[in-house]
Parts: structure tokens; sequence; C-alpha cells
């Protein structure tokens, strides 16, 4: 409680000249339900609230910088959404779902779940959709599929400046100005968005989630192995109730994100992995008294698969103990799980994933290449080039980086926007040079402005 005889009154001015008042306003919308207490400080509006408004911002500068680089009007190119990728069809489906979700909270007076609702798909929008689809955006002509890109994007920003109106008026305002309008003058003259059915696809949906999830365990079995994203890897072994596995284009997507060549379903990994069970004295105790230590000694030494087949299967399983019976239930053993020597594994809600973590000589090069694109790339950043300009680039290195380049010259001509790439001694009139170490391979690099 705020009090000024207490001296704790807190001045919206100073956090609206801090932070501003969108971020103040989605404090109040955001933090919890109207009834509660809140626990209100100058910090607590700069951190989550303003992250969020930060995030809008972002996701549309990205749009803002590209779609002016590329020239791009929404209103010269028409794709049908039936027409367009997988990722785009998702977008628009997540977007009607949250249209739908919003209305819905606003109209039973459900500020929370409305503002809850905005922040899942601002959060889907700016780290799943714009991340995954950044390559599309890139260099190149403005091409069908470019064309849809900037179209889904376009259209899911202006559709979010509208939902956003009403909590975050001046934010909203600028987005929707600087998407040029669509046939108001304000975004706080646009009628507010209704729910399209047809635009939906609960099933996209769903594969899409479950895409994520196979990415987000296979990027925790690459943490725990300590390999990072770079370096390509030959197959992810992926376990899963449904059956059947992704559709071909979220296939190809969890592929590049987890930066491996093969998926393969099957139905179970436990050949490759290693198990251990072990009871759980404080629920046998009570159950068993005296016999509780050997049973805790049986369990230890059981085939711990078996144990966990039979416990997954039948909810029980039946031990000798001395020539006794006893019967345990899931929760009286815990079996855990650990990845054989060369694999890596994580675990999920239903879902498994098993990384083969054998690196062979050309999976070593392409790591390298990889590496050498990512250097380049932030050289770029210090060299102060703008992401349109091309560049000549010279790169003097270690043989196993001179076999990389030779390997995937092209790659890295067209991921770093070189017009040409030469190996050899860096010249002595080039723009930008810097010695930068590839994967622990020393090397030298040269950049120039193309114009």
């Amino acid at each position: 409680k705020m009090s000024k005889s207490v001296g704790n009154v807190l001045d919206p001015g100073d956090m609206i000249q801090a932070y501003g008042a969108d971020a103040t306003r989605w404090f109040f919308y955001a933090d919890s339900a109207p009834w509660r207490d809140k626990l209100l400080s100058t910090e607590v509006v700069g951190g989550a609230p303003f992250q969020f408004l930060e995030t809008v911002r972002n996701t549309y500068n990205f749009f803002a910088l590209y779609a002016g680089i590329d020239g791009f009007d929404p209103a010269a190119h028409a794709v049908p959404v039936a027409q367009r990728p997988a990722m785009d069809r998702w977008l628009v489906s997540r977007l009607q779902a949250t249209v739908q979700a919003v209305v819905g909270g606003m109209e039973g007076y459900d500020v929370v779940a409305a503002t809850k609702a905005l922040g899942a798909f601002v959060d889907d929008l700016s780290n799943w959709y714009v991340r995954t689809s950044r390559a599309r955006f890139w260099g190149g002509e403005l091409s069908e599929d470019k064309a849809a890109a900037f179209l889904t994007l376009h259209g899911a920003l202006l559709t979010l400046s509208k939902l956003l109106g009403p909590f975050v008026p001046f934010l909203a305002e600028a987005v929707y100005q600087g998407l040029g309008r669509d046939g108001k003058e304000s975004v706080h003259l646009c009628a507010y968005p209704e729910p399209d059915a047809a635009l939906r696809d609960p099933a996209l949906e769903a594969h899409m989630a479950l895409a994520r999830q196979v990415v987000g365990l296979g990027r925790a079995a690459r943490n725990e192995a300590k390999v990072k994203t770079r370096q390509p890897l030959p197959t992810l072994w992926v376990k899963h109730p449904e059956p059947g596995g992704l559709p071909t284009e979220l296939e190809a997507l969890a592929l590049s994100e987890l930066n491996v060549k093969a998926i393969e379903y099957v139905d179970s990994i436990d050949d490759r992995l290693s198990a251990r069970a072990e009871a759980d004295r404080g629920r046998l105790g009570p159950k068993f008294g005296a016999l509780t230590a050997k049973i805790y000694q049986a369990v230890q030494a059981a085939d711990a698969l078996a144990l966990h087949r039979a416990l997954r299967e039948r909810g029980q399983v039946e031990l000798d103990v001395d020539g006794e019976a006893v019967t345990l239930d899931a929760e009286d053993v815990k079996v855990t799980f650990a990845a054989q020597d060369g694999y890596s594994a994580a675990f999920g809600e239903g879902v498994a994933v098993l990384l083969d973590l054998t690196v062979t000589e050309a999976l070593r090069r392409e790591g390298h290449a990889r590496e050498l694109i990512r250097t380049v790339q932030e050289l770029r950043k210090k060299a102060d080039f703008q992401v349109s300009d091309r560049i000549a680039l010279f790169v003097e290195g270690e043989d196993e980086v001179g076999r990389a380049i030779e390997a995937f010259q092209q790659k890295i001509c067209d991921e770093v926007l070189a017009t040409e790439l030469r190996l050899g001694p860096v010249p002595g009139d080039v723009e930008f040079r810097a010695e930068q170490p590839v994967n622990g391979l020393k090397a030298a690099f040269g950049l120039s402005r193309r114009r």
C-alpha cells in the first residue's frame, strides 16, 4: 500500500518517462487479475512488460528493414494462404486462434486471459516464425516464396496492431502507421479483429507443436553432449505416441533447426539407453517392513529396462525376494535413463529423442564451414557494413579451413553475400581485416564491399 506519509508513493510520471505509457499500461493489464494486489515498482514495469513491447518493436523493425530493402508493397502481391509454405499457414492459423482467445477474453471481462494470449502469440511470432524464417527475407530477388513470407508477416503485424490497440495504444498506432495503414487513418478507427474459422488449421498447429517439441529436445540432447548446433550430426531418432512422423515441410524445418541429416521415427530407443532402477525406501518401509532392505537390493539387481516396460505396460511388477512374491507399483520404483556412449538423449512429455554423435570427416568439414559463416557475419557487423552490402571475401587459414571452403564455397558466398571468395594471403587494401579462429583453427579474414 502506498502512502504519502510513509513516503513510498510512486510517481506515474517517472515510470512513463523511463519506460513509456504503454509499458505502464501493459503491466496493469497483464500482471495479474484486477482484483489482486500488485507489487509495483519502476523496475517491475521495466521488466517483462517493457520486454514484451520491445519484442513487438523488434519484430516490426525486422519487417521494415527487409521490406524496405526489397521495396515490398503488399498491394502488389497476391499469394493465397493455401499456396503458402506450412510455416506461413501455421502462423495464419495461430493468429486466428489468438484473435479468438483475445476477443473471448475481452467479451468475458477477462483481461488477463486476453493479454496472455497476446503474449504467447508475440513469442511464437518472434522466437519461432521470424527466427526460423530469416533466410527467406535475405538476399536474392523478390520470389514468390519471399513475397509469401512478407505477406504473412505483414498481415500478422497488421492484425496484431489492431488487437493491441486498446492495451498499448501508442505502439499499436506506430506499427499500424509504419505498415501503411489499412483503409483507416488510425488503428483506433479500425474495427476490432474477428476470428476467421476458415483460416484455422488445428492439425497443422498440432504438428508444429510436435516439431517444436522435437527441436527443443534435440537441442537439449546437443547441450547435454556439449556439441554446438553448427556441427552437423547424422541422425536423430524420435519416439512419440502418434503413428507416422512429421509432415515433409516440418521435418525439413526440424532437420534445419537441429542441423542433422536425417530423422527416423521409432517405437523405442531403449536399445541405445542405459537404465538404472531404484526403489523408494520411504514408500517401501510402511508396506514391507523388515523386507525393505532386501527389496531395495533386488530392484537394483534387476533388469532396469524390463522393470520399466512392465511398469509402463501393467502398472506393476512382481519380484521374488527370499522366496516371497513382492508386488511393486510405478510409484515404488524410479527408473532413470542415460544414453550409451556415442549418443545423447532427451525426454519430454510423451516424446523422447536420441542423437547420434558420430562426426565423419565430411560432417566435420561442414561444421567448419558453418562456423566460418558465423565468423564472417560477425565481422560484417564489426566493419559496420549494411545487411544488403555485397562483399569480396579473402581467407587465409590452416589446411582444414581451406578444405572446408573448397567443399562449401557456394554456400558460404550465398550466406555472407560474397560475390567472390579467395583463399590465400589477405591483400593489404581490404576495407576490414581480422584474425579469428574457426573452431580452434587459425584463420585471417579480409572484407571489402562491392557496390
